[in-house]
């Protein structure tokens, strides 16, 4: 089991503290992550496998998706 590697405090202790503050350091640069990701979305050198528009259409879902999640908010999986 991966959480008795934490330590007592199992998920509670220090792992909890670094994710929190991981996420709080996403989130003042919110901006500069999602150029990044970008990037990759709009990149015209990887070669997918699906259609063009497929790719686009699954892409603006999961870029929404993951803009979501830094403002604090869930929402469902992407498809």
């Amino acid at each position: 089991n991966v959480v008795d590697g934490f330590g007592v405090t199992g998920c509670s202790g220090t792992f909890q503290r670094s994710c929190e503050s991981i996420l709080g350091v996403l989130r003042d640069h919110k901006d500069a992550l999602m150029n990044v990701l970008y990037s990759f979305v709009h990149d015209p050198l990887v070669e997918w496998k699906e259609k063009k528009s497929d790719r686009n259409a699954r892409a603006k879902v999961i870029m929404n998706s993951i803009e979501t999640r830094l403002r604090g908010q869930l929402n469902k999986k992407p498809e």
